[in-house]
């Protein structure tokens, strides 16, 4: 928001474009959708479980995001995805492993 805002308003000053309805509503769908539903089950797992495990598991959000770009959307499963997506899976399962000592 800090940089995106100022970004944007820079942008449309050097390169004017129209902002039709659907974009607007394109955005209102996306920040509604996207954030508040997301932020509302985050907030209510974290109720449930504690808040180390469910940090646990927040690297996925991305991963599945991009899946579903694939699996929607038709996007490109790129080499970069899959190391990424690999790393990600990595990480977590470190972290379930890892057992720490307790004095």
């Amino acid at each position: 928001m800090n940089i995106g805002v100022p970004a944007a308003g820079i942008e449309l000053a050097i390169k004017p474009c129209s902002i039709t309805p659907a974009a607007i509503t394109s955005c209102l769908y996306l920040g509604i959708a996207g954030t508040a539903i997301a932020h509302t089950f985050w907030n209510k797992s974290i109720k449930i479980l504690n808040a180390s495990t469910c940090s646990m598991w927040y690297p996925l959000q991305p991963l599945v995001s991009a899946l579903l770009g694939i699996v929607l959307l038709g996007e490109a499963l790129t080499p970069q995805f899959l190391t990424g997506g690999i790393l990600i899976c990595a990480g977590i399962l470190i972290t379930v492993a890892v057992k720490p000592e307790r004095k």
